[in-house]
């Protein structure tokens, strides 16, 4: 579809696809009902290769990397982003500690992620865009990596999680996190200029109210490009050796896929980071 003017551009990515059957199935689930537009691919789970078949069939959607060195193993030998007894991926609090005292080595963050962008278009599927399991891409170190290694893999586009600061309504939860990322942002990135895609989701996750912060979202959001996080699937047992995110996937997807959001859906011209 091609832009106009006076119709604002969305694309709604579900990420961690490739993180459990379940959520594979659900993403798929809701892009065939017209709501999600674009994924998020973690190449480095046991359910990637469900995820590739899955997205194979469905060439209208979007995909990219949804970098991942927080849940499993690494593709290379990263010493640095590993535990070094059990070769598994630090934890989130302490990756994070890593990176703001100088533990990390921009070298194995470069070239981790190289090679999960290289596995996902070796699997046959573009690379439209690049973002984060839990955002980790914006912490010192890895921020710069991360860039590089998109910026050398030709791919345009690498999330800036940070919501306008426009006066709409947030929880505090959802307000905490986000003041968490602007400062994680800050410290790898000074003063650069945010990314022109407008971005959205974080108050969106957890509870039972998705619907209802959706809606009025939608509802609110200006003319230009926006990108809507979302996280819909199935909770099963595999996710839930992985992520304590589960039920919540649920009520997203029964949310994405219900009349009621895809009639607020129509205003936009939904589209993904591949069509920019």
């Amino acid at each position: 579809m091609d832009a106009t003017p006076d119709r604002p551009r969305l694309i709604v990515n579900a990420d961690d696809l490739g993180i459990a059957e379940g959520v594979n199935r659900g993403i798929l689930e809701a892009h065939r009902a017209g709501a999600v537009t674009s994924a998020s691919v973690m190449v480095n789970l046991p359910a990637f290769g469900h995820a590739v078949r899955l997205a194979s069939d469905a060439p209208s959607l979007g995909t990219g990397l949804h970098f991942n060195i927080l849940a499993g193993r690494p593709l290379t030998p990263a010493l640095s982003i590993v535990h070094p007894r059990t070769g598994n991926f630090h934890s989130f609090g302490a990756l994070v500690r890593r990176a703001f005292s100088g533990r990390l080595r921009f070298a194995d963050v470069y070239a981790e992620c190289a090679a999960q962008i290289a596995r996902l278009r070796d699997a046959g599927l573009a690379v439209t865009h690049v973002d984060s399991h839990r955002h980790v891409h914006v912490l010192p170190v890895v921020w710069p990596a991360v860039r590089r290694a998109a910026e050398d893999a030709g791919v345009p586009h690498v999330r800036v999680p940070l919501r306008p600061v426009d006066g709409a309504p947030r929880g505090l939860v959802a307000a905490a996190k986000q003041s968490m990322l602007a400062a994680w942002y800050r410290a790898a990135n000074g003063d650069s200029p945010p990314s022109p895609v407008r971005f959205e989701g974080i108050a969106l996750m957890g509870g039972d109210g998705f619907a209802r912060r959706l809606l009025p979202l939608l509802a609110a959001l200006p003319a230009g490009v926006t990108e809507l996080m979302v996280h819909p699937g199935y909770d099963d047992a595999e996710l839930a050796a992985i992520d304590p995110y589960r039920s919540a996937r649920e009520i997203e997807l029964r949310a994405l896929t219900s009349p009621a959001v895809l009639e607020a859906l129509r205003p936009f011209e939904l589209t993904h980071f591949g069509r920019l």
